[in-house]
This record gives C-alpha cells, structure tokens and sequence, in this order.
C-alpha cells in the first residue's frame, strides 16, 4: 500500500487539454479511494509566466467530470 500523495500534477502537452490525464485520479475519487483536498489549474504562457484558472471557467474535460471537485480548498496550497 503506498502512503498519501501531496500532491499531484497533471500537464497537458501543446495546451491540449484532455481528460487523459484525469481519468485515473476522477475513478479514483469516484471509488473513495482518494480525496481532493485542495485542486488548482495553473496555465502558463508561452514568456513563462504562470495564473490561476477557476474549475468554473474551464470547459468540460471530456471524458470526465471534475465538476465535484469544485470548492477543493484546504489552504495547504500557497504562492510557494
């Protein structure tokens, strides 16, 4: 058995944003196995610099749906 995740970071090449990259966490969730404590996307620029995106004001990542994770704020995550 592994011990807890801190955290998780998903990429998503060329921009594209899929939900390849989240299917196994959202089962994962689904099942009770694991739990979202605190969940932000981050975009970064093509200068490199990085903002916040709100769950809200991304579009459905088909095939899954991260919608119940709306709100997931513990305050663990900081600037840092």
């Amino acid at each position: 058995m592994l011990g807890p995740v801190d955290f998780l970071a998903v990429e998503f090449p060329d921009g594209r944003m899929t939900g390849d990259g989240l299917r196994m966490p959202a089962e994962l969730v689904a099942r009770g196995t694991i739990a979202v404590r605190d969940l932000e996307f981050v975009v970064k620029a093509k200068d490199g610099t990085a903002a916040r995106v709100a769950l809200e004001d991304i579009p459905q990542i088909e095939p899954v749906d991260v919608s119940s994770w709306a709100g997931a704020f513990s305050g663990i995550l900081d600037e840092a």
